[in-house]
């Protein structure tokens, strides 16, 4: 009876530890709930403000909710 013997490749990388993949999920998750809770508290404030006071900043009342997801997530929506 023939032995297959199966080796890994010196190059080829190892898997990532479960407990690695598993702090990797719960820091995105931790920094998506931060950037959502900063988005919101951006848009109250902003809302808060006189229109005067928003164009003085260079953009209108119907332009809040792009600027705090600007300001939040650091990118533009798609």
């Amino acid at each position: 009876m023939k032995t297959l013997t199966l080796a890994r490749p010196a190059s080829a990388p190892l898997a990532t530890p479960i407990g690695a993949s598993a702090r990797n999920l719960f820091s995105r998750a931790w920094t998506s709930v931060k950037q959502r809770y900063q988005y919101g508290e951006l848009v109250r404030e902003l809302e808060g403000y006189r229109d005067r006071d928003l164009a003085d900043m260079g953009f209108d009342r119907s332009e809040i909710r792009r600027v705090a997801y600007e300001g939040a997530y650091g990118r533009s929506r798609a």
